[in-house]
């Protein structure tokens, strides 16, 4: 179920003119964007869970007109681009863009899903989820102050939006029930976020795991055995692969593979080296082994790469 619509946010109960802002909504496998202002819950006009299985174009830059975007990623190997930087978005990290900052998520491989949530935060008094205006005040400047991002290190955000579905899922719609149960959920959000950005930083097996796969990224014609990839995370061999492929989409000897072929095009695009000298630089046994992962990765020989690239340039 899917559908587009220039969305009108009900008029709150303080008066303000309702926001303007187009909303694409839709409940699908892969994509689910749902508003719950319905429920009564007006400071939320977008809660969102993306799924992909295969890479995805990049989205277009944008701005969320009086509202926060806060994402959680659950897996793959992302990239949040915020006001013309490139920002790292890995699994369990909490990604903040504020309101009316130019944003886009830059990176969408494979395999991919993150829970995200449009936080509506008008100027001037506004009440949140029936808040005394003391406590609404209180939410605001907590939000607002949250840093550009964070770590799930003990899963409480993840498990929040978990919960929030669920209830929007299962409780009967209308009834004074959900309408408790989705504030109830939704405030644990609220707090979930707020605490879990105030803990300290502790080095993670999914940090360590990130800091590997950049090091991989920028040497990738060495050799990443997966018994050395899983001594330096601090994990099993099993675990390793496992976590390394939610990650980044692949396994690791799949993984360096393609990182290999990403240079080879920077070094075939300069026109400067022979083939043959490329392949030996990084690590392929010879020029025709890396003539046939090329090929199986691109669908073109480097040759008919190069000369393809030099025929746009």
């Amino acid at each position: 179920m899917k559908r587009t619509t220039s969305h009108d946010s009900p008029a709150e109960s303080d008066g303000r003119p309702p926001l303007k802002m187009p909303v694409e909504y839709c409940d699908t496998p892969e994509l689910r964007r749902v508003s719950l202002e319905p429920d009564g819950i007006l400071c939320l006009p977008l809660v969102g869970f993306d799924f992909f299985k295969r890479p995805q174009e990049f989205s277009n830059l944008h701005v969320h007109e009086e509202c926060l975007e806060i994402s959680l990623c659950l897996r793959g190997d992302l990239e949040f681009e915020l006001e013309g930087q490139v920002y790292p978005f890995r699994p369990d990290t909490v990604f903040v863009s504020r309101p009316d900052e130019e944003h886009r998520m830059k990176r969408y491989p494979r395999s991919m899903s993150k829970y995200w949530v449009l936080f509506r935060i008008p100027k001037g008094n506004f009440p949140f989820l029936s808040l005394r205006s003391d406590e609404a005040k209180w939410l605001r400047r907590e939000m607002l102050n949250l840093p550009r991002s964070f770590v799930d290190v003990n899963h409480r955000v993840r498990a929040a939006f978990q919960r929030l579905f669920q209830v929007y899922d299962s409780a009967h719609r209308g009834t004074a029930q959900r309408r408790f149960l989705m504030r109830n959920a939704v405030c644990s959000l609220f707090i979930a976020l707020v605490e879990t950005a105030k803990m300290p930083d502790r080095i993670l097996p999914a940090a360590r795991l990130t800091k590997i796969v950049e090091e991989i990224k920028k040497a990738p014609e060495r050799d990443w055995p997966v018994e050395e990839l899983a001594r330096r995370a601090e994990l099993s061999p099993t675990s390793l692969l496992q976590r390394f492929k939610r990650l980044t989409g692949s396994p690791p000897h799949a993984f360096v593979l393609s990182c290999r072929i990403e240079k080879a095009k920077q070094e075939l695009a300069k026109g400067e080296s022979p083939v043959a000298a490329i392949a030996d630089s990084l690590g392929f046994p010879s020029a025709q082994h890396f003539a046939t992962i090329f090929r199986r990765i691109v669908g073109l020989t480097p040759s008919e790469w190069r000369v393809r690239k030099n025929a746009k340039a």
